[in-house]
């Protein structure tokens, strides 16, 4: 494995909602943003992460749809190529061509896992402070998410 600087990784969770869009109004989704070096990874208020696929990749190799479209279909969104993840060692790499620019990024284990925990205690909790305010319409983006978040 080629080695690259290692980057810094943060998955943020936040509620969402389209202020212009008389459709959606009263609506919130619960979204998830992948910072790479304090920097979004793409424009999350069009792209998703899955939540399962980032998991899935913590310990495998392989191609995983970590980005995908709001409705959970990563075609919809025009991603056609999952990000191609590969380890050696206590570090992830990976290999992101779509959405654009391509680019590879390395990660320690280590704050990938926090990044990823961190990502669904802090989805829980909005999900907890939604329930007990006016916040009843919420969606969780994308509904693969669903499960990783849900309160017992």
């Amino acid at each position: 494995m080629k080695t690259n600087p290692i980057s810094d990784i943060k998955i943020c969770s936040h509620l969402y909602t389209f202020p212009d869009d008389k459709n959606k109004q009263g609506a919130y989704y619960l979204i998830f943003e992948i910072l790479v070096n304090g920097q979004r990874l793409t424009d999350f208020t069009y792209y998703a992460v899955n939540l399962e696929e980032l998991i899935q990749s913590i310990d495998r190799d392989g191609q995983f749809y970590i980005i995908t479209c709001w409705c959970g279909v990563p075609e919809c969104a025009g991603v056609t190529k999952g990000v191609n993840v590969s380890h050696n060692q206590d570090l992830i790499r990976w290999t992101v061509t779509q959405p654009e620019p391509s680019r590879t990024l390395t990660f320690t284990k280590k704050m990938y896992e926090n990044a990823i925990r961190t990502a669904v205690k802090q989805g829980k909790k909005l999900i907890a402070e939604a329930k007990h305010s006016s916040n009843q319409n919420l969606e969780v983006v994308p509904m693969q998410n669903e499960g990783l978040i849900a309160l017992e």
